[in-house]
């Protein structure tokens, strides 16, 4: 069992592929979970182009190509046991979304399913998986929120609209009851819904099988379309909190809702102080995900912070040894538990000499 020991979220290495397959190797609680490699040679292709996108990134040289699809993965590294998980986002410039709407049926006479696929530029946020014995212990919430802080430090080079779309439901065998009330009426080929998924990661050109469809709404539909998986319902209820809204769009194949913010109007941007470190023996203030601001060597871990010493951010030698940084480096950090009124932000701690 995994200790309750604070993990560190970094940029997977094209190095880590080996270490990275052995988490998702044995998963068995991956359904729907498409942005997920399904094997090793997948998993050391996954790696290295993450590391060509982060290298970009740090250079201040890219820029997304239309059409494109680019990915960056970060792990999540434990102190004994490394790499127990990991998280990413996919910047989409210009790239086709299909997603199902429930609108006006064309008869007039009551509701429809219709599905349809827009060009959008955004930044995806993919598909986070822990290890079954690294749950429990506050790690995904470093997962789903760490990767945030990232994101701001890109902000300039990548799409401003942050979109998030979450698993529906599946029953005992792993199959999305709405592919079989939806999807598998014009791709009857693809019987249930883990076939969709495998075919349409093969070949997402497929989709185009499924845009411009409708079919009626039924009570059926609306038992499972726009419900999250129980799984799923932390990680939607961290983003809600972060200030994406659910949208009108659902999942072709699972049902599952989107959500989506600018990037600027998370609370994360909202929340975030940063300057440089303050190394204490002892430190008490709000819990917090603290960061480097460095792209080529972030590192994010969670920790106590708070406003210190003539704008420093103040953290333990405990979080500063995780991170590698002294008293001299720039850091970020922005409290875990998410508030409404300002006057609630990160504020100097009883535990940090003022």
């Amino acid at each position: 069992m995994t200790t309750a020991r604070p993990i560190v979220l970094r940029p997977v290495t094209a190095e880590d592929a080996t270490d990275v397959w052995k988490v998702l190797a044995d998963a068995t609680d991956t359904d729907g979970m498409g942005s997920l490699p399904t094997n090793l040679a997948a998993t050391e292709q996954l790696c290295q182009d993450s590391s060509h996108v982060l290298a970009q990134l740090a250079a201040g040289s890219y820029r997304a190509e239309r059409g494109s699809v680019d990915r960056l993965i970060l792990v999540a590294e434990h102190p004994t046991d490394g790499i127990v998980g990991l998280t990413g986002c996919s910047f989409k410039n210009d790239v086709p979304n299909l997603g199902v709407r429930v609108q006006t049926s064309l008869d007039g006479l009551g509701l429809a399913m219709h599905s349809a696929s827009q060009p959008w530029t955004r930044t995806e946020l993919d598909s986070s998986y822990l290890r079954p014995d690294a749950r429990g212990a506050g790690h995904g919430a470093v997962l789903s929120r760490g990767r945030l802080m990232l994101l701001h430090l890109l902000a300039s080079q990548i799409p401003s609209s942050v979109v998030s779309h979450l698993r529906g439901t599946f029953d005992e065998h792993g199959h999305a009851p709405f592919w079989a009330l939806f999807g598998r009426a014009f791709a009857p080929e693809w019987e249930t819904s883990p076939m969709a998924e495998q075919a349409l990661g093969l070949d997402p050109s497929q989709l185009r099988q499924l845009a411009d469809k409708s079919l009626p709404l039924s009570p059926d539909v609306l038992h499972c379309l726009g419900r999250v998986n129980s799984a799923s319902l932390p990680a939607f209820r961290a983003l809600v909190s972060e200030g994406l809204e659910p949208t009108e769009l659902f999942d072709p194949v699972d049902g599952g809702p989107t959500v989506r913010a600018e990037l600027s109007e998370t609370v994360t941007h909202r929340l975030r102080i940063h300057g440089r470190a303050q190394i204490l023996a002892e430190m008490d203030g709000p819990d917090s995900l603290i960061s480097t601001v460095s792209i080529g060597s972030f590192r994010l871990t969670r920790g106590a912070a708070a406003t210190g010493v003539d704008g420093r951010v103040a953290i333990a030698e405990g979080t500063a040894y995780r991170l590698g940084v002294d008293a001299s480096r720039l850091i970020a950090a922005a409290p875990l538990r998410r508030v409404t009124d300002p006057s609630q932000d990160v504020q100097p701690s009883a535990g940090v000499p003022q």
